[in-house]
């Protein structure tokens, strides 16, 4: 393990208050004891009293610990100083999920096949042929939100990815639902996706469910706030539909009532049309990468194109 990485990795998701405090909990105790000094409490005093706690306080510690003193008592103090003022909702302190409020959507009837059934399904249902055009049945009949309509015509890059992530922990919303309103801004807004990057701020993917948690799944989700790629995307959609079905407190699906489908705008429809042509390029790679991820992701999409066709 490169320590220097792991401190500035540490450093880096402390600083960010959008980013759950536990997640910074992961990291820190992945660093060797060896790495940390020993605390001083008598120069540089920490408050316990957590009505003193706010966010000049907060800076104040975080600047301790990056210039002056990386001790893990003083790391651990940060964590429970930025979790209390995410706790009481603090002004900048809202955790990138909560950032949007969820629209519940209507659910799709079908229920999702696990791994080993989406192997059995024909694979010739995703055609390499760029004439086919595979999201014109993915998205039949389907339609965003306002808020992530009016996101992507604002190019609202930030917000954008915003809704997405709240939407991958709503656990209202089927994988399918997920996926439809991935391909729907990958459609619209390719640029909102990135390329897949390895950093010290974004570690790699863990190919093996034995490592799958709800902290691991945290900590990938952080990493999109720095690398907000598809491959991480339809990962973290296979560790939600994995955590699920292993019956993960905070992850078990819940049932809504569906709502009557809006009447479909036919404006729209022509806008996504005319813009479909010139994204062939991103579909091809979104449907080159789903056949790669495999898992939920492939028996969602597989289940959809069977499904609408």
């Amino acid at each position: 393990m490169n320590t220097s990485n792991s401190k500035s990795e540490f450093i880096e998701l402390s600083a960010d208050s959008s980013i759950p405090a536990k997640t910074s909990q992961v990291i820190l105790d992945s660093i060797p004891s060896i790495s940390f000094v020993e605390f001083n409490d008598e120069t540089y005093p920490i408050k316990k009293n957590e009505s003193m706690w706010n966010e000049d306080y907060f800076r104040g510690e975080l600047s301790l610990i990056q210039h002056k003193e990386f001790s893990k008592e003083r790391c651990e103090h940060l964590i429970a100083v930025k979790k209390h003022l995410q706790d009481i909702k603090v002004v900048g302190f809202a955790i990138a999920d909560e950032q949007h409020t969820s629209v519940v959507t209507e659910t799709s009837e079908s229920t999702l096949e696990n791994s080993n059934e989406a192997q059995e399904i024909d694979m010739s249902l995703i055609s390499e042929n760029p004439d086919t055009d595979v999201s014109k049945d993915i998205l039949k009949g389907y339609e965003p939100k306002e808020s992530l309509q009016l996101a992507i015509e604002k190019k609202d890059i930030r917000a954008v990815q915003n809704i997405i992530k709240f939407d991958l922990k709503n656990n209202r919303l089927l994988i399918e639902d997920i996926i439809q309103e991935v391909m729907f801004v990958n459609q619209n807004l390719p640029e909102a996706f990135v390329e897949y990057e390895e950093d010290k701020f974004c570690l790699a993917i863990v190919e093996n469910n034995n490592s799958w948690n709800k902290d691991y799944f945290l900590l990938q989700q952080s990493y999109l706030n720095h690398n907000f790629a598809m491959e991480r995307l339809m990962h973290l959609i296979n560790v939600r539909d994995y955590l699920a079905q292993k019956g993960v407190e905070g992850f078990e699906h819940i049932k809504v009532q569906p709502k009557p489908k809006p009447q479909f705008n036919n404006t729209s429809s022509s806008s996504s049309s005319s813009k479909q042509s010139s994204h062939v390029k991103q579909e091809n790679s979104f449907m080159k990468t789903a056949v790669i991820i495999g898992g939920a992701v492939l028996a969602g999409i597989l289940a959809l194109i069977a499904k609408l066709r």
